[in-house]
């Protein structure tokens, strides 16, 4: 049986399918949800978002907001005991409010405020659990469905795990939680499915790097520079290096006079100057006679790398998917040639048949963006080649070293002298009048302003979208322009170019100006629809303003100010403190990709320090056994397929 062949299944959703990448029966069985929901009746008030059944509804209130949906107020009774509940949405909802005096509710109960917050109504108990698969055009219900009527024709594959590690921890075999993670039943499923999970994932992710440990032990040729040119190069930067920088880069310096291969991840705060070690590093290599790749992992981050690099080096050269092939050609004849260089590239050049010579160093920009694969080939390529790491996003140092154990770790707190501190500030959508006569102000002075929005179109949830942004912001009478990841390369480069040359002044976008954006005279961001955001996220847009000398700002917009997490972006600015809290605050699933998310529950923080100490120790003993029997290549598409998908299209 083929998709096609699926009732319920035309041509207009089938294709919809194929968009998603899902275009047989295993795409479709192999497909992982992006959380679970549980609808098991609360039993007493939690703070967290649970099911409650309440009786004797009376609505206090109805407010219509701007944009046609309502603000409804009702006292319920729940527990005997009558409490004040707050929904937003359609008017329909007043309907049934009215109609149905017994219903189930989803909600939380905000504890300073002394209502609950309702996220979803139903007048029937809901399924105990709701599996959401997360396609904005395709229902979850129709997949659940057709992934049922798929299962008899489809042939689960080999065991990916050791067989010994699966018996010796009780975790699902792969062919029992293929079946579970789209029928859960009841929470002690999900704790079985999150257990293999977490488990399979982070065992990976350490064979892999303990697997390059093993590699590296092999030697390579030493570097050979001057290092008082490498001196003279700094001492005419325009600005002193910080501390952390210059500890960073004598240790690269040091590696690369080195017959160890460097394998080492950078990790530095948003505006701490990992740009200029790489150049550094850059440099170094060059002199030695050696030729450098930095991957970038989008065009606009690639284009803006080369730009800076113009600035301080020679022979740099940029190749991604929009350059010409003309002069793609002579990029290439440079490439091939002898002579040392530098070049910047997007992930694309990964799958070109280009063949680099004398490469001595790569160097992947927000390493967390690119697979697992993906960070592997070129090291597979070249196999004595030095590599470095660079992200942009904290990880408590604890958790680090654990995820990424196959590497030498450094990091960069210290920020430059003169970068100004980013005024933090949570407001709510009624303010939002306001806070436009605080943009047009910063406007008049020349300034320019970053709107992101969550959805680049909603049309269900009452999210702030890129055409909503777009009218509410409209009349504040100064050239606007809109970026998401749906545009074409070409597209986005041209209006991010307008920007920076300031022909536009306020940009909307959506998190694809997360990373790397370098404007001088952008000192405000919105962020719209705050609380859907993580923390990391949010810091990492914070990075996009506060990039010059003058005062910035980022306003975090919320429909309330009730919000410890937010709340705490208001007096912490330091990313590695923030990545701590998270920690804290959310336990390790956040760092860890989006394969746990919807599972991440305070009863389990415990579960998943043991599982990671336990999945890194098997994983390290396990690579050994792999090397010495020279079958690591059969493990490749594994790999591949729990890899981290780069975020290109965001």
């Amino acid at each position: 049986m083929e998709l096609k062949d699926l009732k319920g299944l035309g041509p207009k959703t089938l294709t919809k399918f194929n968009n998603y990448g899902i275009n047989n029966l295993n795409d479709l069985i192999l497909l992982e949800p992006k959380k679970y929901i549980s609808y098991n009746l609360n039993k007493e008030i939690k703070f967290d978002l649970g099911l409650y059944y309440v009786t004797e509804i009376n609505i206090a209130k109805v407010t219509k907001m701007k944009n046609s949906s309502v603000m409804i107020i009702f006292i319920a009774k729940l527990f005997n005991k009558k409490y004040r509940f707050i929904i937003f949405g359609k008017e329909y909802l007043v309907y049934m409010l009215n109609k149905y005096k017994e219903l189930y509710l989803y909600a939380r109960y905000e504890l300073e405020k002394n209502y609950f917050n309702v996220n979803k109504i139903f007048n029937n108990k809901p399924n105990e659990i709701k599996v959401i698969y997360n396609f904005k055009d395709i229902n979850d219900s129709l997949i659940t469905k057709l992934i049922k009527e798929a299962f008899p024709y489809f042939k689960a594959p080999n065991e990916r795990l050791p067989q010994d590690i699966v018996s010796k921890y009780k975790l699902l075999t792969y062919d029992k939680y293929l079946i579970l993670k789209h029928f859960p039943n009841n929470d002690d499923d999900l704790k079985q499915i999150y257990r293999r999970q977490i488990y399979e994932k982070f065992f990976w992710r350490s064979f892999f790097y303990a697997l390059l440990k093993i590699r590296n032990n092999k030697s390579k040729e030493k570097k050979e520079f001057s290092l008082i040119k490498i001196n003279e190069f700094i001492n005419k930067l325009p600005f002193k290096l910080t501390i952390d920088q210059e500890k960073v880069i004598n240790i690269i310096l040091e590696e690369l006079q080195s017959e160890k291969r460097i394998n080492r991840l950078v990790e530095g705060d948003v505006g701490s100057g990992k740009t200029i070690v790489a150049l550094i590093a850059s440099l170094a290599t060059m002199l030695s006679d050696n030729k450098v790749v930095m991957l970038a992992p989008t065009i606009i981050l690639a284009t803006q790398h080369y730009n800076l690099a113009k600035k301080y080096l020679n022979d740099v050269y940029l190749l991604t998917s929009n350059i010409k092939e003309k002069e793609k050609k002579t990029i290439i004849q440079e490439i091939n040639s002898e002579k040392p260089l530098l070049l910047i590239a997007t992930h694309s050049i990964l799958y070109s048949d280009i063949n680099i010579t004398n490469l001595g160093l790569i160097i992947i920009d927000e390493q967390q963006r690119f697979g697992v694969i993906q960070r592997s080939y070129l090291q597979k390529k070249y196999p004595k080649c030095d590599t470095l790491y660079f992200t942009a996003t904290p990880i408590p140092r604890s958790l680090a070293m654990t995820c990424y154990g196959g590497l030498d770790l450094s990091e960069i707190k210290t920020k430059p002298e003169g970068r100004k501190e980013v005024k933090t500030k949570l407001i709510t959508d009624s303010q939002i009048p306001k806070l436009k006569d605080f943009l047009k102000e910063h406007l008049a002075k020349g300034e320019q302003v970053f709107i992101v929005c969550s959805q680049i179109k909603d049309e269900e949830n009452d999210l702030w979208d890129l055409d909503k942004a777009s009218l509410e912001f409209g009349d504040l009478g100064y050239e606007m322009a809109k970026i998401s990841g749906k545009l074409k390369d070409k597209e986005k480069v041209e209006i991010m170019n307008k920007f920076k040359n300031k022909e536009i002044n306020i940009l909307i976008a959506t998190t694809v100006i997360e990373v790397g954006i370098d404007i001088k005279d952008a000192t405000i961001l919105v962020l719209l629809d705050a609380t859907r955001y993580g923390l990391a996220t949010i810091h990492q847009l914070r990075g996009r303003v506060g990039r010059g000398d003058k005062k910035s700002y980022f306003f975090l917009v919320s429909k309330s100010l009730n919000n410890e997490r937010l709340k705490i972006l208001e007096t912490i600015n330091d990313g590695f403190t923030l990545a701590e809290y998270d920690l804290k605050y959310r336990g390790p699933g956040e760092f860890l990709s989006h394969m746990q998310s919807g599972f991440i529950d305070n009863d389990l923080t415990e579960l998943e320090k043991k599982i990671y100490k336990y999945a890194n120790d098997d994983a390290k003993m396990f690579a050994i056994e792999v090397a010495n029997s020279n079958s690591d290549d059969k493990y490749n598409k594994i790999l591949e397929e729990i890899s981290t998908k780069d975020y290109e299209n965001n």
